[in-house]
């Protein structure tokens, strides 16, 4: 019974043969744009959930018009952190780095240098010393 469907089945497909290789496109091409906004999301939605309070962890970015062309940049005036936490008292900590044209290196290790609120924002650095 199942062979003769599917002889059934296949006679079928090679009559039509542009219906069925047009909708094996469009099934292949339906398939892998699902899996790719599948991975694009997993991708997003990693970014900082290994952190213990990753809900409580803000990103504050600088927007900037040059040429008609709007852009946004990580970066704002150092001030910054000193307005936030006199403004917003429920601020636990706030961080400001620069770590542009530095040329501090050690052992080939690039490095730059922070505050020790940095240690109070980011989880994978609470388990180092400080020596």
């Amino acid at each position: 019974m199942f062979y003769k469907n599917f002889k059934q089945i296949a006679r079928s497909l090679w009559l039509h043969k542009n219906f069925t290789s047009i909708n094996l496109l469009g099934l292949s091409v339906g398939v892998a744009a699902v899996t790719i906004i599948f991975l694009i999301i997993k991708y997003e939605r990693g970014f900082d959930r290994f952190h213990s309070d990753s809900e409580n962890i803000y990103r504050i970015v600088s927007e900037r018009e040059r040429s008609g062309k709007v852009s946004h940049h990580a970066t704002v005036p150092y001030p910054t952190a000193q307005l936030l936490r006199a403004e917003y008292p429920g601020i636990l900590a706030t961080q400001v780095h620069y770590s542009e044209d530095m040329d501090v290196r050690i052992e080939n290790i690039h490095v730059f240098y922070t505050k020790i609120s940095f240690l109070m924002i980011l989880y994978f650095l609470k388990c180092w010393t400080l020596a």
